[in-house]
């Protein structure tokens, strides 16, 4: 007994090892794979496919028809297709349905697609003036016409300047056209920055500088016309400050015209900085630009390119020529018109020649060491010790010529005598204390005679005068007498 205990306990072990071992499973059963074919109907022996027609599910087929017009096939399964075009052939591909169905693929009658309708014809365009041509450098120009964002605001059209008294009579800011141009480029960089010109003063007749210096005559802020007229009067000067596009001013270290060292460049006495940078800002866009500035002004700036002075040039008035308006803020609205109401003559040949040009009105010339020193030897002066007025022949005509239509020659050079004529200059010199600015104002115009014109107004003691003129052909007036009619 003891023998077999162990023999059956062995076979126990065995049973139990055997009874745990998986079972063997028998081998699966694999699918053969589906085959789909792709058939066509029709004349289609053009079609082009793959070398093999049977596919597998989610394949995609690829094939191309001959692109040839008036053919059309369908595909009359329900499968998604995308065609593109391409050289000569219509290249198809789909992609193989899950299910075991047949593609089919034939052609069709082909249905004409309507005409489009024609795309209407398009109107032809209007015929367009050629582009005029750009003026030339030197041609005044209306600055708006070429800036129309610039503001144009000239006070010396207005009261509102150091005179309080209308300078000018026009609105319109004129400037040479090389001048224009570059304020052009001033302008578009400028509204970069979100700003815009105004401009206070262009063009200036030579005839405007009179008057402000007869009311100021400080050449550090009034050019002198004895020596020269103003930058202005050439036509490539131009008084200019900011403001917003909105229009806004922007703070300027001092207002127009102010005679003090606020109006200068050193802007160490200016209490606020946006002021000093806005200055800057125009300054050194200008200067950009071709400008030169004025140290004793911030607003003034003179193009690099120079011109000569201008005297003929006349912006449009906005007064009717020859009324009374006209008279009194065109004809006389400078000194040196104004001077020839100064002196009595029933004939422009009797006009005080004296009177009319005492303080050198008219010149254009600087008078030099040399000039003073001939004059005073001529004129038996022991020294100079007042001012010293020049006025050239030329200057003399061309005054009596635009205002009496007579030359020098043609009158009776009536007080000539009281200035020293030197010749090797062909000048009048005279030494003068201050002078003093008349402004008459006329009263009243009457045209009792044709072509003939008769101006009434008082003179500095309350006399009443008239000057007389006539229309010439061309639209001008000449002087032809000047006549006290009360004590």
């Amino acid at each position: 007994m003891k023998r077999l205990l162990p023999a059956i306990l062995a076979l126990a072990a065995l049973l139990t090892a055997c009874s745990s071992a998986p079972a063997v499973q028998p081998e699966p059963e694999i699918a053969e794979p589906e085959a789909y074919t792709v058939s066509f109907s029709g004349d289609l022996e053009n079609v082009v496919l793959p070398e093999r027609d049977e596919y597998q599910p989610a394949e995609t087929v690829f094939f191309k028809l001959p692109h040839i017009d008036g053919r059309v096939f369908e595909f009359y399964t329900e499968i998604s297709v995308s065609r593109d075009y391409l050289a000569d052939y219509d290249y198809c591909s789909f992609m193989m349905p899950a299910e075991n169905v047949t593609i089919t693929i034939r052609e069709l009658d082909y249905v004409p697609e309507p005409e489009p309708e024609p795309e209407p014809e398009p109107e032809p365009e209007p015929e367009t003036e050629p582009d005029a041509p750009l003026p030339d450098s030197a041609e005044f120009v209306r600055v708006a016409e070429y800036i129309p964002n610039a503001v144009i605001n000239l006070r010396y059209a207005t009261e509102d300047n150091f005179t309080g008294t209308v300078i000018y009579d026009f609105d319109d800011a004129y400037l040479r056209y090389g001048t224009v141009a570059k304020l052009v480029e001033v302008e578009a960089e400028l509204e970069e920055y979100g700003y815009r010109i105004m401009i206070w003063d262009a063009f200036r007749p030579a005839s405007a500088q009179w008057t402000l210096w007869n009311v100021w005559p400080d050449a550090d802020y009034v050019a002198d016309p004895t020596n020269g007229y103003s930058s202005h009067t050439r036509g490539n000067t131009v008084d200019v400050t900011l403001v917003g596009m909105d229009g806004e001013w922007m703070r300027m270290p001092s207002d127009f015209d102010d005679f003090s060292a606020l109006a200068d460049r050193d802007f160490g006495d200016v209490d606020f900085e946006d002021a000093v940078a806005n200055a800057m800002t125009l300054q050194n866009v200008m200067t950009a630009h071709g400008f030169i500035p004025y140290d004793a002004e911030w607003w003034h700036f003179s193009d690099s390119d120079e011109y000569e002075v201008e005297t003929e040039f006349a912006p449009p008035s906005k007064y009717e020529v020859g009324s009374l308006d006209w008279f009194n803020n065109v004809y006389f609205s400078s000194a040196l018109s104004r001077h020839f109401l100064n002196s009595e003559y029933g004939d422009a040949a009797d006009v005080d020649l004296y009177f009319l040009f005492y303080d050198g009105a008219g010149s254009s010339e600087l008078i030099s060491p040399e000039e003073l020193e001939a004059f005073r030897v001529k004129a038996d002066y022991e020294e100079i010790y007042t001012d010293v007025t020049k006025v050239t022949s030329a200057d003399v005509n061309e005054t009596l010529l635009k205002y009496t239509g007579k030359t020098l020659d043609e009158t009776n050079k009536v007080n000539l005598d009281s200035f020293t004529y030197l010749e090797e200059y062909d000048a009048y010199y005279h030494m003068h204390g201050d002078t003093n600015a008349n402004n008459y104002v006329m009263d009243t115009l009457v045209r009792d005679e044709p072509g003939i014109v008769r101006l009434t107004y008082y003179g500095w003691s309350g006399e009443q005068y008239v000057v007389s003129l006539t229309e010439t052909e061309n639209g001008t007036y000449f002087i032809i007498s000047n006549v006290k009619v009360t004590q």
